[in-house]
């Protein structure tokens, strides 16, 4: 379940480098390397270096994450329709609506220098 995150990012956006799929899963680059490390030994990604950048290392799913991610989406679409069983779509829209306007309120903190709150 740990690596779900990064297996959707990847299938949505394959390539990314490490510090630009760690942005994107929404965790500091540091904690990513141990998940990167874990996910290629499991031959669920490949580090490949960047054609045009040498330092840096783009992160591709293997044939092998891409049949773990389609194993994983029916369980995981079945669940978030349980969890949000009985509640209204217009309530949704709301709950998904104050989650955004609270993730934008932290990422411009954040890149406004705030050490408020450590990632």
């Amino acid at each position: 379940m740990g690596h779900w995150y990064y297996l959707r990012i990847l299938s949505e956006h394959d390539g990314l480098s490490q510090q630009e799929l760690s942005k994107r899963v929404g965790i500091h680059p540091n904690t990513a390397v141990p998940a990167m490390d874990n996910m290629e030994k499991n031959g669920l990604v490949t580090r490949v270096r960047d054609p045009k950048d040498r330092r840096r290392f783009c992160i591709h799913l293997t044939e092998k994450g891409r049949s773990l991610r389609d194993e994983m989406t029916p369980a995981l679409k079945a669940l978030f329709a349980r969890s949000v069983n009985g509640i209204a779509d217009e309530e949704l829209d709301i709950f998904f609506g104050v989650l955004e306007k609270i993730w934008s309120n932290l990422l411009n903190e954040k890149s406004a220098g705030s050490d408020a709150w450590e990632w």
